[in-house]
């Protein structure tokens, strides 16, 4: 009863106007039944009266709320239709958004297979013309999509072998992967230096012996997240959410916006890690 419950509750929040309708027309329909049958005179729909003067032939209703409904229903009617109008085209413009990121995230996918099948990105070297392409092609995409996107375009270039730390190929200092969505991604061994990781979700991501120096990670989610042999030397851990992350082994030196008690009480484990004083940790011991 309580899920069902829920479940409707959610569908009137979801569209309220569309159940305010419904019920204004059952409450008149009811109000119309129950004003016939019981007569009753402030629904309107109550017997006729005599008119005040002999000399008027016809029968008429006196006003009732009824009478003074009718005066609101129009302009009621008119700013439901607003409502409606204007819920209708901001759904529409967010159809047409969502269209067009689509598009731009499958162009970038369509041109970046161009370059890794017909001008061999892939066995290229650091300053051919087609990395830049390829990084620029990058950054314009990133500025476009949403979060979840985001993630959809890091799995691209993680799957292609494109920024795989050891042989990078297309370089993402810089890009915007703000508020990306990266939960339970898979960027093991990835080249994420210096990116722009500022509220990004990355719950339970496997970032083992990733690198992320001068990464910037302010408010981002990294609970639960795999950071084994993590570079963060000198990332930037200003408010971000390390609960019950594994940073064994992790490089910590000078890292900023976080202290050596914070790391101690959130993160899993700190087994072997390069402390920001540059301390190896040890459990026995502390930092």
């Amino acid at each position: 009863m309580g899920a069902r419950f829920r479940s409707w509750w959610q569908k009137i929040t979801k569209n309220p106007v569309r159940y305010l309708v419904i019920v204004f027309l059952v409450v008149l329909i009811i109000l119309s039944i129950l004003g016939y049958t019981f007569n009753w005179d402030w629904t309107g729909f109550g017997p006729y009266i005599s008119p005040p003067h002999s000399k008027d032939s016809d029968f008429q209703r006196g006003k009732t709320l009824w009478d003074w409904l009718q005066l609101l229903f129009i302009p009621a009617i008119l700013t439901l239709g607003a409502v409606w109008l204007t819920r209708r085209q901001n759904h529409d413009r967010e159809i047409a958004e969502d269209t067009h990121q689509q598009a731009a995230l499958q162009d970038y996918i369509d041109k970046m297979s161009e370059l890794l099948l017909e001008k061999h990105l892939r066995q290229s070297k650091k300053d051919d013309e087609v990395r830049n392409i390829a990084r620029l092609l990058t950054l314009a995409v990133l500025d476009q999509i949403n979060p979840s996107r985001k993630r959809i375009l890091l799995r691209f270039l993680q799957e292609s072998g494109l920024i795989n730390k050891d042989d990078t190929i297309v370089e993402l200092n810089s890009a915007g992967l703000s508020e990306a969505d990266l939960h339970n991604a898979s960027l093991k061994g990835a080249n994420l230096t210096q990116s722009d990781l500022r509220r990004a979700n990355l719950h339970n991501a496997d970032l083992t012996d990733t690198d992320l120096t001068n990464a910037d990670l302010t408010n981002a989610v990294l609970n639960y997240a795999n950071l084994t042999g993590a570079d963060l030397r000198y990332a930037n851990l200003t408010n971000a959410n390390l609960t019950n992350a594994n940073l064994s082994e992790a490089k910590l030196k000078d890292v900023i916006g976080i202290t050596v008690q914070e790391l101690e009480k959130q993160a899993k484990s700190l087994q072997g890690a390069t402390m920001p004083d540059g301390k190896m940790y040890s459990a026995s011991s502390g930092a």
